[in-house]
């Protein structure tokens, strides 16, 4: 086990901005130059990311709450400075901009409760954009097995505690102002030398969490969606006091329910593995379960690059829509959506070759031709890298007197919820197809029926 040195996780955005007071070059009056997070608290300071109370003192012992280091994560990975609004919380602005690049679930942020060290690791590993660090690789803490603090620790930012030759995460514990500040200053060294990848951050819900041990379809469906996204495409977990026969008959099966589920909601990356292999051992009292993905045409490794490949070429696809909207003076969720909309039915045809790839999104940006998956893929991933929450459905669809296999999208915009077929606004017809798009529910469901809840999933992808 590798060890490191507390003071790793620290630092705290600062008070309410009508709190703040303008401080001497010369430091804050309880931080000493002799103090171990002196440089980090004056670096921040001098960023303009920190600025202490009125009484001069920066309280470094004192816990941040989670509206301070949303503050200064924010601060630190987007370069944000936001002006309080009069009549509001001076912390609005920077809930506002987390909600609409889907930086964190909100819900259980509550902005005046100290922030553990677990929050605080997943809210700087989703504002950083870092791919997370999953598969086979062993966990450097004897204490907390997190993917998010894993994804910091190989990033140089998280060093931990160090206890008996062990190293600790201590998740569960409050961050001090001053651990919170080593931490931002970390953040500050590893972005000015390392890319950030901001685009496939943007396609992990909100809510989605990696679980230790998986047993229920939930468990599995966040598992799915973990793996394909991050690329790690393998995860090896431990059952202890659990017969094999429950991993084999009763956990199976739910990760065989589970894969439709999480393709609906990620579809931009969960469809590219229709396999996965499933390797069980038993040693002394516990089970361990690995888990593989990989394709049913290609190799995991040609689903990784084809993947790669789309994320790439619809992060420059997306740009290039902000930029235009901008020009024209165009704003609001809608009016990108449109033209993501226009993007892709400008750029494909619908073309049933028969070939899996065209299940991919991959087949749009690469081919110019796919089918209604294809199509809701690849519309649904120049959504999210716009920050725009939504999933696909799949379900029946009516049209001409007959029905069949099809796929849509859901998605929230301008915050009303609404429904999308971007396969049917490229086929116009007599039946007025091409209006198919940002209809409510009602109006939708004359012709499409989907085939499971998808209601119960939406709030995975965070608050509205």
């Amino acid at each position: 086990m590798l060890s490191f040195l507390f003071c790793l996780f620290c630092l705290s955005p600062d008070l309410a901005a009508e709190n703040t007071v303008e401080m001497p070059t010369s430091g804050f009056s309880d931080v000493q130059a002799i103090s171990w997070f002196y440089g980090d608290i004056m670096r921040l300071f001098k960023e303009g990311i920190v600025s202490g109370y009125p009484d001069g003192r920066f309280r470094p012992d004192s816990p941040v709450t989670c509206a301070e280091s949303l503050k200064m994560i924010l601060s630190a990975s987007d370069d944000l400075t936001f002006s309080a609004v009069p009549g509001q919380p001076w912390y609005q602005p920077y809930y506002a901009y987390a909600r609409e690049k889907r930086v964190a679930d909100l819900s259980v942020l509550s902005p005046d409760a100290p922030i553990s060290r677990a929050s605080a690791v997943r809210l700087i590993v989703r504002a950083m954009g870092l791919p997370l660090r999953v598969g086979e690789r062993s966990q450097p803490f004897a204490d907390f097995a997190d993917v998010y603090a894993l994804t910091l620790y190989d990033a140089g930012i998280l060093r931990g505690e160090t206890s008996g030759g062990l190293l600790y995460f201590r998740g569960e514990r409050s961050l001090s102002r001053a651990e919170l500040a080593a931490l931002v200053s970390r953040m500050l060294d590893y972005l000015a030398v390392r890319p950030v990848h901001k685009a496939e951050a943007r396609l992990l819900p909100a809510g989605v969490k990696l679980p230790e041990s998986p047993t229920a379809v939930e468990d599995f469906v966040h598992l799915l969606i973990f793996l394909s996204v991050s690329g790690a495409q393998e995860q090896t977990f431990t059952y202890r006091d659990v017969a094999a026969e429950t991993v084999r008959d009763v956990y199976l099966p739910r990760l065989k329910e589970a894969y439709p589920i999480a393709a609906d909601l990620c579809r931009e990356s969960v469809i590219y593995y229709h396999h996965y292999d499933i390797t069980l051992a038993y040693i002394d009292d516990y089970v361990t379960m690995t888990l593989a993905l990989r394709g049913r045409d290609y190799t995991a490794e040609e689903c990784r690059n084809m993947f790669t490949y789309t994320l790439e070429r619809a992060n420059a696809v997306s740009e290039e829509i902000t930029a235009e909207m901008a020009e024209a003076g165009e704003r609001g969720e809608r009016a990108y959506a449109r033209r993501c909309l226009d993007w892709v039915s400008l750029h494909c045809d619908y073309l049933d070759g028969g070939r899996l790839v065209d299940q991919y999104a991959y087949s749009v940006f690469h081919d110019g031709t796919s089918v209604c998956s294809g199509y809701t893929a690849a519309y649904n991933l120049l959504l999210k890298l716009g920050g725009i929450r939504c999933m696909s459905v799949t379900g029946t669809a009516r049209s001409g007197g007959g029905s069949a296999p099809h796929a849509w999208t859901v998605a929230e915009l301008d915050g009303e919820i609404c429904m999308i077929d971007a396969t049917w606004c490229d086929r116009p017809d007599a039946d007025g197809q091409a209006a198919y798009f940002a209809l409510d529910e009602q109006t939708f469901s004359r012709d499409h029926t989907p085939e499971w809840d998808w209601h119960s999933y939406w709030p995975i992808f965070g608050e509205s």
